[in-house]
C-alpha cells in the first residue's frame, strides 16, 4: 500500500480531534440504541467535517452509509455498514482514500461465539472489496457512546487486536494514510449507498 509522508503540526491535529470528538459528543446514545441507528447519525455529523490550516494542511471525511434493507441489500453482498472516505494532505498534495467498516452494537471482544463467526464472515465479504477492512464496536456509557476500531484482517486471523476510540485512530491511521484504500475506481463506486457501482467492479473481477 502506498504511504505518503504528511507532516501537521500539532495545532491541525488537535483541531481535528476536536472536530471529530464533538461530532460524537452531539450524538445521544440513549436516542439511538440500535446500531443501524447510531451508525446513521454518527455518519450524518462526521459527513462534512473539513480542516484547514493556515499552512495548507488539509483533512475532509466523506461518509456513506451502506444500504441494510434485506438479504439482497449492499451490506448482505459486502459485509459492510459504512464507508468513511477521506481527502487528506498538505500545500502540495492531497489523496483520497476510502475505508470500509463493520459496526457491532457492543466491543468486538464482548460479542458471542456465533456473533464473532458472523463478523469473520463480513469480514470475509469487504475483502473481496478493500484489502484492509476495519471493524468498530460502539462502546456505551449512560452519557456518550464512541466507536472503537480494530484491524478485520486481525480479528478474522484471531490473531491479537488493538482498539482506537475513532478520533484518535482517525489522527494515526487516516491522514497518516496507513489505512483505505486509493483505487479511485473503487473509491467512487463506494460513494453509492446501495454499491450498485461495485456490483459491476467485482463482477469485472
Amino acid at each position: 500500500m502506498p504511504r505518503h509522508a504528511f507532516r501537521y503540526s500539532r495545532e491541525f491535529l488537535q483541531e481535528l480531534r476536536s472536530e471529530i470528538s464533538s461530532a460524537f459528543l452531539g450524538v445521544e446514545p440513549h436516542r439511538f440504541g440500535q446500531e443501524s441507528q447510531y451508525t446513521s447519525a454518527i455518519l450524518g455529523r462526521l459527513h462534512g467535517i473539513e480542516v484547514i490550516s493556515w499552512y495548507g494542511e488539509y483533512a475532509r471525511i466523506e461518509g456513506t452509509d451502506i444500504d441494510d434493507r434485506g438479504r439482497g441489500s449492499a451490506e448482505h453482498r459486502y459485509g459492510a455498514d459504512f464507508v468513511i472516505t477521506a481527502t487528506v494532505g498538505d500545500s502540495t498534495k492531497k489523496v483520497r482514500k476510502a475505508i470500509l467498516v463493520q459496526v457491532k452494537n457492543q466491543p468486538i471482544d464482548t460479542l458471542s461465539a456465533s456473533s464473532a463467526s458472523d463478523l469473520k464472515e463480513q469480514i470475509t465479504r469487504m475483502k473481496a472489496v478493500v484489502s484492509s477492512p476495519k471493524v468498530a464496536g460502539i462502546r456505551r456509557d449512560e452519557e456518550s457512546a464512541m466507536l472503537e476500531m480494530s484491524s478485520g484482517n486481525k480479528v478474522l486471523s484471531d490473531m491479537e487486536y488493538s482498539k482506537s476510540d475513532f478520533p484518535e485512530y482517525f489522527n494515526q491511521r487516516v491522514i497518516t494514510t496507513l489505512d483505505g484504500t486509493t483505487d479511485e475506481t473503487i473509491i467512487e463506486a463506494l460513494q453509492d449507498s446501495h454499491l450498485k457501482k461495485l456490483d459491476v467492479l467485482v463482477k469485472r473481477g
